[in-house]
């Protein structure tokens, strides 16, 4: 694996610190259209494949998104491979542009299909890539073709602080849980360890609060903000976004934000107080008592009393 300072592209971070457990609205939020992807890597979390299921953003989907965030929050979008269908995309950026949105627009992407993420790096200023960081150093994936990290490459230098590489470490959900049992927990520390040097090289992490994330057995769920899907769903998790537990439900499309919100501050608390507790007890990740230990957790998420 790369050392630290040999990656390719600079690792990415959210563009403010946020206090990621108590807000009135979403400072990120992530944007879903689906599984379809141009590749099929074994760690996946979502299990993108090219024969997933593909739904384009509407103006619903995006609507219900911005009734979620300030408008100066960062908005990512993620698959499967999102700019598959690039022109939808670009639709995407002048809708939420024409309604008052000056924030981030943050997608994540294979890199596979360079041309079209520089078409959207050059439709909007303040848009940013994150290349997933196996298939960038052709670790445990089929690398990105060399042709297109020439022409990411060329388009970083000319244009800084716009292509970022997503952190090292994996995690077990998905295809990616079987992916975790075949190449072994060593490894999966060595990749974990490759995140943490980055984050502690450009002061995002320091060694103390490293040892103290391994001492738990890297077993902390990281927390992430939910999801606006395709599907017209609110859902809690972009790790577990194709899962139609209930767990993870936040409602339909077309629910009020305040109840979206209050749902979510409980799957917080539900983290807290049930999934963390339990990864504790099984001796395993939070992502593996999601994948294989669900059912036997409680679920609370309700619509806040009037």
């Amino acid at each position: 694996m790369p050392q630290a300072s040999q990656w390719l592209f600079p690792l990415f971070s959210d563009h403010e610190n946020y206090d990621r457990v108590t807000m009135k609205q979403f400072s990120d939020l992530h944007l879903y259209t689906g599984s379809k992807c141009n590749r099929q890597c074994d760690f996946c979390i979502v299990s993108g494949r090219p024969d997933g299921w593909y739904k384009p953003l509407t103006a619903e989907t995006l609507d219900a998104a911005l009734g979620l965030v300030p408008m100066d929050a960062t908005i990512k979008f993620y698959g499967g491979e999102p700019t598959i269908d690039v022109e939808n995309m670009l639709w995407a950026f002048a809708y939420l542009r024409a309604r008052g949105f000056v924030g981030w627009l943050t997608i994540f992407t294979n890199g596979v299909l360079a041309d079209r993420i520089v078409r959207l790096l050059e439709a909007d200023a303040k848009t940013d890539v994150v290349l997933n960081y196996s298939i960038l150093h052709g670790e445990d994936a089929e690398p990105i073709p060399a042709k297109a990290l020439a022409t990411l490459t060329a388009y970083a230098v000319a244009n800084p602080d716009r292509i970022y590489s997503s952190h090292a470490g994996v995690f077990p959900f998905g295809r990616g849980a079987e992916f975790v049992a075949a190449v072994g927990q060593d490894h999966i520390v060595e990749r974990m360890h490759t995140s943490f040097d980055k984050k502690i090289e450009v002061g995002e992490m320091n060694i103390e609060t490293a040892n103290q994330i391994e001492a738990r057995g890297f077993r902390l769920c990281p927390r992430c903000r939910p999801v606006v899907g395709t599907d017209g769903r609110h859902h809690a998790c972009p790790f577990a976004v194709e899962s139609s537990a209930p767990h993870f439900d936040l409602g339909s499309i077309g629910e009020s934000s305040e109840i979206v919100l209050h749902r979510f501050q409980n799957f917080l608390d539900w983290i807290n107080d049930v999934l963390e507790p339990a990864a504790e007890r099984f001796q395993i990740h939070p992502c593996l008592v999601c994948t294989h230990k669900l059912s036997e957790l409680p679920i609370y998420n309700g619509a806040p009393e009037k």
